[in-house]
């Protein structure tokens, strides 16, 4: 993924629990290889109190505590052209629906990437986030639940540059 999403994502917005279930089975019997993360709120947890010998100033354990889950869904595909734009646009036609903002977009035809951002927000408030990240043979679908805290985000970025 772009390492410019991940920076707008860290800066954009809190986040509150909408978990969207993306239906990605069209492109799951498409793909040479398909892998799957879920991570919820308890396993974070648990992987930050193992983080938290090396996070002095607690930032890492306070971005988890407001994370309810992340899902990421990646599909690779053996040659370009095993999937196609109707491919894409059946996963886009779902974040279309009542509530839901393209807030990022990227296409670039002649190399066959896209990246978008999409954000629900419901009486103004925003409450889920899904990134999709499509090369010619690659797509991946990734979502986060939960309030996430730009300015932990920027800490933890920070304690990693010094390291």
């Amino acid at each position: 993924m772009s390492f410019r999403i991940l920076i707008l994502l860290s800066f954009a917005f809190t986040l509150y629990g909408q978990q969207i279930q993306l239906n990605l089975d069209h492109l799951a019997k498409k793909a040479s290889r398909v892998e799957n993360v879920n991570i919820d709120a308890s396993t974070m947890k648990s992987a930050g109190s193992l983080l938290s010998v090396r996070d002095k100033s607690g930032q890492i354990m306070k971005m988890i505590s407001g994370l309810q889950g992340i899902c990421v869904r990646s599909f690779r595909f053996e040659k370009p052209g095993a999937f196609s734009d109707n491919d894409v646009d059946r996963v886009r036609r779902q974040l279309r629906g009542h509530g839901w903002t393209q807030i990022v977009g990227s296409n670039d035809e002649k190399a066959g990437k896209i990246e978008e951002v999409y954000l629900h927000s419901t009486d103004g408030r925003p409450d889920g986030l899904v990134v999709l990240d499509v090369k010619p043979t690659r797509f991946e679908a990734v979502n986060i639940v939960g309030s996430l805290d730009p300015k932990a985000l920027g800490a933890i970025g920070a304690e990693a540059q010094k390291q």
